[in-house]
């Protein structure tokens, strides 16, 4: 099945509406699309992000916990653990990818989008002098972002017209900022834990907030300086990523994070290894922006939250009720952009582990659940023998230490997206000429600790 992309680039519902519809399961099938449908241009986030952030596409790997299409066979290796279980896509697999996520699955550029990306350029353009259309300044952000994100990521790939990394590279520039009015944007952190205020550390299927200040540093949260992988230095992500850890005592009366580092440095470990105490760690991801002089800023603005805990033996939780199905639980928000553009504020959505989505950003075109991907690195059993418990920002690689310097990751994040803003100063002054494919070594770009 086959829908053609016109150049109004249009849905039956309006996008945001879309998104809020679509939250349980990022895949959207073609029978939710309508061929020719005009695009609300009093929303200028609404056809931008449908321009930038859907497509059509056969995933190239299909984790084996995705339901399979009626026709489709599939072998499944009973010995194989079932986060590692995977198929090759078929012709069966194929749909629209859209919803509101982080990574965009446009992994490479239509040509029959090129007129509606000058035509929604324009539009945009238009909204920004109008004082009645123009966005807020944090939608303003969220909307470059987007951009942001697509044109790096398509500067990486073949066969980009130069003509469309041109006016995206405009688009940059058009909706920048400067630096003193995107670091005065709210967090959101207090809103997201306010909105999910109450909810009880259960099973992964449902919402648990920690309702402590883990950004504050309190009730024993410290924050980690380490190591970052490919996933998490700035020109992957795209976002500047802090991480905190909560170690409770064996008795769990209090926490002593410190301690529990300290004992894991020196245990000479060498295997998987479940803790003796229950571990709670935070990942908190925050926007990065670019100013008018292309420069970047690490903003507060949280646009995703994710918690992990490692229950303990005697914590009496059933594995199979965790996302690993071995003793450990991830609980996942982003900041919506369809509640954050209604409510004039940051509003987050929690995302279940049984969600599906597309995961380029990990190497391929791969369709499984969130709970599958996250337990591919987050497992206590057969975890690589080299961290406690599956938490990799202390593993042998990443090297994590608590650390006083509460920015450090901010200031870290700005200083590796120099290689993005180059490249976007780079493409700003060849206009439509083409270049060289951009490319980057994260282990280079990272100044690590």
């Amino acid at each position: 099945m086959r829908m053609c992309l016109k150049s109004t680039f249009t849905l039956r519902l309006t996008w945001w509406s879309l998104l809020s519809c679509s939250f349980a399961f990022q895949t959207v099938p073609f029978e939710a699309l309508a061929d020719d449908v005009k695009t609300d241009s009093r929303t200028m986030g609404d056809p931008l992000f449908a321009l930038l952030f859907t497509d059509i596409l056969i995933p190239t790997e299909i984790g084996t916990v995705v339901p399979v299409p009626a026709g489709v066979e599939v072998a499944v290796d009973p010995q194989r653990p079932w986060y590692f279980g995977k198929r090759e896509g078929t012709s069966a697999d194929e749909r629209l990818f859209a919803g509101d996520v982080r990574v965009s699955p446009l992994l490479k550029w239509r040509e029959d989008r090129t007129e509606a990306l000058h035509n929604v350029a324009n539009e945009v353009r238009a909204a920004l002098a109008d004082p009645q259309r123009r966005p807020t300044p944090l939608m303003r952000l969220s909307m470059q972002w987007d951009v942001l994100s697509v044109w790096w990521r398509l500067e990486q790939t073949e066969g980009t017209p130069p003509e469309v990394l041109e006016e995206l590279a405009k688009l940059v520039v058009d909706l920048a900022q400067p630096a003193e009015v995107l670091n005065s944007l709210p967090s959101g952190y207090d809103l997201a834990q306010a909105q999910f205020a109450g909810s009880p550390m259960g099973t992964y299927k449902s919402p648990w907030f920690s309702p402590d200040d883990v950004v504050g540093e309190q009730a024993g949260w410290k924050q980690l300086a380490r190591r970052s992988s490919k996933l998490f230095v700035a020109p992957h992500s795209m976002r500047a990523s802090r991480v905190y850890m909560k170690a409770l005592e064996p008795v769990e009366t209090q926490a002593d994070t410190e301690a529990f580092l300290k004992s894991w440095a020196t245990s000479g470990l060498n295997r998987d290894w479940q803790p003796d105490r229950q571990v709670q760690t935070a990942m908190v991801l925050s926007l990065i922006g670019v100013t008018p002089e292309l420069e970047a800023v690490a903003t507060p603005v949280v646009d995703e939250i994710r918690f992990r805990v490692v229950h303990a033996p005697h914590d009496g939780i059933p594995p199979e009720e965790t996302t690993s199905r071995d003793g450990s639980s991830i609980w996942l928000y982003y900041l919506s952009r369809a509640e954050t553009q209604n409510q004039g504020q940051p509003a987050y959505r929690f995302v279940p582990g049984l969600e599906e989505s597309l995961f380029p950003e990990y190497g391929t075109a791969k369709q499984t659940t969130f709970a599958a991907q996250c337990t591919l690195c987050h497992r206590i059993e057969n975890s690589g023998r080299q961290s406690p418990g599956g938490i990799r920002s202390v593993s042998s690689y990443a090297g994590g230490e608590i650390t006083t310097d509460k920015l450090h990751r901010f200031r870290l994040a700005e200083a590796e997206m120099k290689v993005v803003t180059t490249r976007l100063k780079d493409r700003l002054a060849a206009g439509a000429k083409p270049l060289p494919l951009a490319e980057f070594d994260y282990k280079k770009t990272t100044k690590g600790l």
